[in-house]
């Protein structure tokens, strides 16, 4: 919401809702959104029809992709295509000459409006990320520094991996490393592994409660604990 521009808005909610990378999204034509579907593709620009600019042939960007299609989960989902709609509406400046390239994310700056963001440096983007989160009184991360646009594609793998509702009524939750792994078009599963971290916070708030529980405490107590641990032990005394 502390974005200043349409543009802004709907390339970060695709950041974090689709895990891509930036490099993935700045390539990324208007062909390759789906509004009425709801699906975003990321091509590797040198399987185009057309012929890509050396620039972009120069810069190793789909590394490990396997699979073209992506997964973004609701309602980020619907967030992304929301914003969307008001970008291409208001902002975006659509291309006079046939048969040339619709990238679909363009510069907003009045001097060079209207030209792809393909080129632009991952700086100047991450700045403007930095300026909005400051904004918007994002607390910096456990490390004191500062979150970054790459830290929505960690959001993405950490959801996924862990917290991604696979079978509510069992309580199960979070997808195969594997499959997580295709989905971000990671080279190497170590790369994907190292989303696993918040599984074991979650492991430790269960040890502690398990503990609390042998402790004898009493029911008044035991509901300041997290509900779904609570109905954990409750079905182990069972």
């Amino acid at each position: 919401n502390a974005a200043t521009s349409w543009r802004d808005k709907a390339l970060w909610l695709l950041l974090a809702a689709s895990g891509i990378r930036m490099s993935e999204a700045r390539n990324m034509l208007l062909e390759d959104v789906l509004p009425d579907e709801q699906k975003v593709y990321v091509i590797d620009p040198t399987k185009r029809r057309f012929q890509p600019p050396p620039s972009v042939l120069m810069q190793p960007r789909f590394k490990g992709r396997e699979i073209a299609a992506t997964y973004l989960f609701p309602p980020l989902r619907q967030q992304f295509f929301s914003a969307l709609e008001q970008y291409l509406k208001l902002e975006y400046v659509p291309t006079a000459k046939p048969g040339e390239a619709k990238f679909l994310f363009q510069y907003d700056e009045p001097t060079r409006r209207g030209l792809p963001l393909v080129n632009a440096s991952d700086t100047a983007l991450t700045n403007s990320f930095k300026k909005a989160a400051r904004k918007a009184n994002v607390p910096l991360r456990f490390d004191g520094r500062e979150y970054t646009v790459h830290s929505l594609r960690h959001l993405y793998g950490v959801y996924m991996l862990n917290d991604y509702p696979v079978d509510v009524s069992n309580r199960r939750y979070g997808l195969p490393l594997t499959d997580v792994q295709m989905l971000m078009g990671h080279a190497k599963i170590s790369s994907t592994q190292m989303y696993a971290r918040a599984k074991r916070d979650r492991l430790m708030q269960k040890l502690e409660a398990s503990d609390q529980a042998l402790l004898h405490l009493a029911p008044q107590e035991l509901k300041l604990l997290p509900v779904a641990i609570v109905e954990g032990l409750e079905r182990g005394h069972d």
